[in-house]
């Protein structure tokens, strides 16, 4: 299922914050792209040299990112 396809996204209200590996080979990159581009309140980072598991691959950055993100530092 692709929901990068949900016409739902553009009406989602709430930040949103989506990190992709830019060499994720499960899920291309311009899906996320994608996603930035129907969700108004999306905060999309594309991490270079990195695959489909962000948070194993880039975990320093990956925490980083969301803690800076909940604590509301976008």
């Amino acid at each position: 299922m692709d929901f990068t396809r949900d016409r739902r996204l553009n009406r989602l209200p709430v930040p949103t914050l989506v990190l992709w590996g830019a060499q994720d080979k499960v899920n291309r990159p311009s899906g996320g792209r994608m996603l930035a581009e129907r969700m108004p309140n999306c905060d999309l980072y594309l991490v270079a040299n990195t695959g489909h598991w962000v948070q194993f691959e880039r975990a320093e950055l990956f925490n980083r990112l969301c803690a800076d993100f909940l604590a509301g530092r976008r």
